[in-house]
């Protein structure tokens, strides 16, 4: 399945919590519910009388969202708030030029090896495409530590603290060329992770 797992974010809301950034877990019809281990400042609201309202409200107060491949982060770009998308089924993130994501690749069953973006763009919906999925190639998900990184990413972002190097700046221009192959209304302004894309850096065309 696609569907991110819920240990995955497990570090990413302890080294939120380190930080002194309480993490409010959003979500309707939920069936797992957020480990005790990550303690008070880890808040299930999913689990909490939730409603609808609340939703409204905690978006137009939080700080940021962080979310795993749903659309759930609409809700805080009304209010402007910036998202960080993990596990994107696709090689675009959010439509916000404040928001960061992070796709899930994928990897050839037969080369054993990381397809490359471009591959990727190729067949866009190389993730839903049952004829050749576990077939012909398989899901990555994002790791722990990448969803971690990306949401350090985020709050250095908006603290000041984030120091873009030259490096961060090129290999970001190398994936706009990508994604210069994408449909004109899929070529949004999101940012692909920083230290993402620095460790995947070979799966972009010389």
């Amino acid at each position: 399945t696609s569907i991110p797992d819920l240990e995955s974010y497990a570090p990413a809301i302890q080294e939120l919590n380190s930080k002194d950034i309480a993490v409010v877990r959003m979500g309707v019809h939920e069936e797992l519910k957020l480990p005790e281990r990550l303690g008070q400042r880890a808040i299930d609201y999913a689990f909490l009388n939730r409603s609808e309202l609340g939703d409204v409200w905690l978006s137009s107060r939080c700080l940021f969202y962080l979310t795993g491949g749903s659309g759930a982060w609409w809700f805080g770009s009304i209010f402007g708030k910036p998202a960080v998308a993990t596990d994107c089924y696709e090689l675009r993130g959010n439509y916000g030029s404040s928001d960061i994501f992070i796709p899930q690749l994928s990897r050839s069953i037969k080369k054993n090896c990381l397809n490359s973006f471009e591959c990727m763009i190729k067949n866009q919906q190389w993730a839903c495409d049952r004829n050749r999925l576990g077939i012909d190639y398989e899901i990555v998900k994002n790791t722990s530590r990448q969803i971690t990184d990306v949401a350090t990413e985020m709050v250095m972002r908006i603290q000041g603290n984030w120091n873009e190097t030259d490096e961060d700046k090129e290999l970001q221009k190398r994936f706009r060329h990508v994604q210069e192959k994408l449909r004109p209304a899929d070529r949004v302004p999101a940012r692909i992770g920083a230290k993402f894309l620095r460790e995947h850096q070979y799966l972009l065309p010389d």
